[in-house]
């Protein structure tokens, strides 16, 4: 593996000291290219500004996008210029049926976009395509030529995929006809900045190579928060032989991004008076005071002010802050109540900019691609072998702090952080083989194109938590007791106090490294850990094959597409030492020594380095044929009307509450539409209605209730009688006749159960060529999603530990007043966690039960998105400076169910405008473009909702609006010169 490196970084190294060092650039075309254009490639110079005539999407040869009867929308690389737009994600939102997250509510890069309702990407699943090619990073658009969104189930194209539809991304070609660059410099609000380089250099006819570079801040006006990315890409085209091309790219990305987010709450209640009061399971709790806290002791040690601690006192651990959450969005106000209901203190407003977070909420992600295409012409069969690699790694500490403030008892404000880092990644190698040869009769033509892939994907996932060595210390020895399981048991937390007249700010001592570190009282260390269904290492693999045919009849009046693929899906995955022979933490430790020690599951290396390690996993041996057959009909010169059934496969590792896997996730496109170019081509009109149906769906119900709650829950129990009188609950064991055992994982396996979803809309795209001076854009779209669950087995065992309860009524009226604890008016400590739970489960249940709406921007009915690109005319002074105002509409949408009742908001209309003006300077085409982003939002001022309670504690069961700030202004300046 680093000998590959070394030599891609040897190679880059070579061709950009090559590219860099030739002398002025030629600007006239040295001809048209010899070799025939191969039918796998776009070529962008066949756009017309903001307009597009073909894709590979259909058969992942060329094809004309009028001729395809699935929906397309290609996003030129010149509309990316003009509007600005620097990812996939930006470019989404001017498709019509998509929309996009907004980067300042979300803490990671996953699930950016969904198409019609239906979102893509997550951890285990690619973002988006490259080049066909799987692509689990974020996509900057510094080396992208154009970009397809894909709407509609089509595994035929990318295999694995979400029912909604996919993007795809191609990227910059060497060109060997002409030699041609640009240099972008984009300075704007906030300090942020963009800096771009495209060269190609034809070295001869034959040999091309094409250099592209980024530099890039993007930064906005909440506090810390900045997205950076450094990045190169070089792609080479050689033509050994008249009908042979090889292409060659490679690509570095570094990401880094300190998180934050234009989200403040504070909980409505205070914490109990006098007490700790801290509601997370960790048992020690180190302060920005310096204090730290064991939970399990209930001792403090109060800081001496100088890296040390007095001595410890004894202190209650009382009941943490709650209630539902108080908004502290621009200008609010929010006033948290005491235990007893009195106001205790008001908080805000607070200036928008504050990011509580702090500026230690880091995702970082390193990027590696390579790729190798060879094409071979042979009479009129094409052949082409291509490879990818990938190397993708993200490191995030998704244990910073959260945006939710608490206070203390005593009126102290707070937020708090668990000490945890992620190392997540994936090494993927994709071999790739196409062959497509026309037909051709008097009678009709087809165009076949037959495909076969196979995909190594090694993917990891690292999970680190910060602990207190210290509790491992035995003080009659001397020494550390290393069978101690620090993992699970004593995490470190950290409560950042602030003052509540300057929200926002973070001690030193967030920094590890600045903590104080105590023998025998307080010392962090770094530990490992895992989870049996997301262990360390896992290694996927896939192979497929697809055949597709485009055929013409009658002249080219009708046309045709016919595919079927078939995709076989394995995973093999590291088996934690000691998880099937449930070996205790003394007999890990004896075995593996320090792998073992401090409660850190075993890890004895990738599949490379312990194969043995490594089992496939039976419920992820999944299989499946798609289908895609869609007919056009050309009805008039200028409209073409088509109709698709197409299908999808989607692996998924994850199971339901009771250990049971999902299953493959699949779907079905029922899609009719038209496409229109009128007024001699002038007028571009696309429309399409459509149904997808998604099964398998893991829905995740919203329940504080963890799996050992659960667990505990819906097993039986029964309670026995202590001669002294003390009642005892008898929880039901693993092992024990008719246990139920719950589901564990990282991603809440306990709350999961099945669903579908059926989603239906449409979606209408209008585009007009510059005429009279104007260019306009306009794209609506309408979807309806119904999300069909499946509560009935869930819901049963609710009932059955419902009526466990009533059975143990009797009992408790009988025996519980002699028990030595009774306490009037209070419940066995065991029974009062049981009926917590019961409620919460019950609520959580009843919740969604024949109730099929769905919550979050994914549910927004209505979506439009309006472009006016006008050109002033010769006689203005300015003659052809161009202003683009540009607005995206978003309807409200189901924000939340809180309380029973179904809260809708969300609604936004954000205008942008800019400025571009082309001129020479010097002899080189410069282009300068003022862009105003966010000018204004129609819908809102300064806030939006964002969800809403029932303030049925403090205010008479008034509603009450839960906010988000509403992103301002900022400009930014560009120059892009063209040589």
């Amino acid at each position: 593996m680093d000998i590959q490196r070394s030599i891609y970084r040897l190679l880059l190294s070579l061709l950009l000291a090559t590219g860099l060092s030739v002398p002025a650039i030629a600007q006239e075309d040295s001809g048209d290219e010899v070799f025939e254009l191969s039918p796998f490639v776009i070529e962008a110079d066949d756009d017309e500004g903001w307009i597009a005539t073909s894709t590979l999407i259909g058969t992942r040869t060329r094809t004309a996008l009028s001729d395809l009867p699935i929906s397309v929308d290609a996003v030129t690389s010149e509309f990316l210029d003009d509007m600005g737009l620097n990812s996939v994600t930006e470019a989404a939102e001017w498709v019509a049926g998509l929309d996009s997250s907004n980067y300042l509510e979300s803490n990671n890069d996953d699930n950016q976009t969904s198409f019609r309702g239906l979102e893509t990407g997550g951890r285990e699943n690619a973002q988006s395509s490259r080049n066909f090619f799987l692509w689990y990073s974020r996509t900057d658009t510094y080396n992208v030529e154009r970009i397809d969104f894909n709407k509609g189930s089509n595994s035929l194209m990318f295999g694995d995929a979400s029912p909604g539809g996919v993007a795809t991304t191609y990227t910059k070609r060497a060109h060997t006809n002409r030699n041609f660059g640009s240099v972008m410099a984009r300075y704007g609000s906030y300090d942020s900045y963009r800096l771009q380089f495209d060269y190609n250099y034809a070295i001869n006819d034959d040999f091309a190579v094409r250099v592209n570079l980024v530099d890039r801040a993007l930064r906005q006006y909440v506090d810390f928060w900045d997205d950076q990315l450094k990045g190169g890409h070089i792609a080479l085209t050689y033509k050994p032989f008249k009908n042979t091309l090889i292409r060659f790219e490679a690509e570095k990305l570094d990401f880094y991004r300190t998180r934050g987010s234009n989200l403040i709450e504070v909980d409505q209640r205070a914490g109990s008076a006098g007490t700790f009061s801290d509601t997370s399971s960790s048992r020690q709790v180190l302060t920005s005071d310096g204090d730290y806290y064991d939970r399990r002791t209930e001792l403090m040690y109060e800081s001496d002010g100088a890296g040390g601690f007095l001595e410890p006192y004894e202190l209650e651990d009382g009941s943490g802050p709650g209630r539902d959450n108080l908004s502290l969005a621009h200008g609010l106000t929010a006033t948290v109540y005491s235990r007893n209901g009195d106001p205790l203190i008001t908080l805000g407003p607070v200036p928008r900019s504050t990011n509580v977070k702090g500026n230690h909420s880091v995702l970082e992600r390193d990027v590696e691609d390579q790729t190798l295409w060879i094409e071979q012409k042979l009479g009129d069969l094409y052949l082409e072998l291509a490879y990818n690699h990938q190397d993708q790694t993200q490191t995030r500490n998704d244990g910073a702090f959260n945006d939710n403030l608490q206070v203390t008892g005593d009126g102290r404000v707070f937020n708090r952080a668990d000490y945890s880092f992620k190392d997540f990644g994936n090494e993927t190698n994709i071999f790739r083989f196409t062959a497509a040869y026309p037909l051709e009769t008097k009678w009709f033509s087809q165009y076949f194109v037959a495909n076969t892939s196979y995909l190594d994907d090694t993917a990891y996932s690292l999970r680190y938590r910060l602990v207190n060595k210290a509790k491992a210390y035995d003080p009659d020895t001397g020494e550390y007791d290393v069978t101690t399981d620090l993992a699970r048991s004593h995490r470190i937390r950290f409560r950042n106090y602030m003052e509540p007249d300057n929200i926002g700010t973070a001690s030193p001592l967030v920094d590890p490294a600045n903590m104080p570190n105590v023998p025998g009282i307080f010392e962090p260390m770094w530990v490992i850990y895992t989870d049996v269904n997301k262990p360390y290492y896992d290694k996927r693999y896939t192979r497929d094959a697809s055949l597709s045919a485009s055929g013409e009849y009658f002249g080219g009046r009708l046309r045709s597409l016919l595919g079927i693929r078939h995709d076989a899906f394995k995973l093999k995955r590291y088996q934690v030492p000691g998880e099937a022979e449930d070996l205790s933490r003394e007999e890990l430790v004896a075995e593996y020594g320090e792998l073992a020690w401090w409660g850190q599951d075993v890890l004895l290396g990738d599949p490379d380095q312990a194969p043995e390690q490594y089992e496939y996993q039976e419920d992820l041996d999944q299989k499946d044929t798609t289908y895609t057959a869609g007919l056009v009909f050309e009805l008039t010169d200028a409209i073409n009307l088509y109709g698709v059934y197409s299908t999808s496969f989607r692996w998924q590792g994850t199971d339901d509450f009771l250990s049971r896997p999902f299953g493959p996730q699949t779907g079905e496109t029922r899609e009719f539409g038209v496409k229109s170019s009128l007024f001699d081509d002038m007028l571009m009109v696309e429309a399409a209605v459509y149904e997808i149906d998604r099964e398998n769906v893991a829905f995740r119900m919203d329940n504080s209730n963890g799996a050992n709650a659960t667990e505990a829950l819906f097993n039986d129990v029964t309670i026995t009688i202590d001669p002294d009188g003390s009642l005892v609950y008898n929880f039901a064991e693993e092992g024990d006749p008719g246990f139920v055992t719950i589901g564990r994982g990282l991603n809440g396996e306990h709350e999961r159960i099945l669903a579908n979803e059926v989603t239906t809309g449409y979606d209408f795209s209008i585009r007009l060529r510059r005429w009279k001076g104007l260019q306009a854009r306009f794209a609506i779209a309408y979807v309806d999603i119904v999300s069909n669950r499946f509560t009935e087995e869930y819901r049963s065992y609710v009932d059955a530990a419902a009526a466990r309860q009533a059975e143990r009524v009797p009992i408790l009226e009988q025996f519980w007043p002699l028990d030595p604890n009774y306490e009037e008016g209070e419940l066995p400590g065991d029974e009062e966690d049981l009926r917590d739970w019961l409620e919460e489960a019950q609520e959580s249940i009843d919740a969604i039960s024949d109730v099929n709406r769905i919550t979050g921007r994914r549910a927004r009915p209505w979506r439009f998105s309006w472009i006016l690109d006008y050109e002033m005319p010769e006689e203005f002074f300015l003659p052809e400076l161009r202003i683009i105002l540009s607005g995206r509409y978003g309807d409200n949408y189901l924000l939340s169910t809180n309380d029973g009742v179904d809260w809708i908001g969300g609604s936004e209309h954000v205008l942008n405008l800019a400025l571009q003006y082309k001129m020479d300077v010097f002899d080189y085409p410069t282009t300068f473009q003022v862009n105003i982003r966010n000018l204004t939002d129609l819908e809102n001022n300064k806030i939006r909702e964002s969800g809403g309670f029932l303030d049925t504690n403090y205010n008479d069961g008034a509603p009450t609006w839960r906010y988000r700030n509403v992103t301002p202004a900022s400009v930014d300046f560009t120059v892009t010169v063209r040589f």
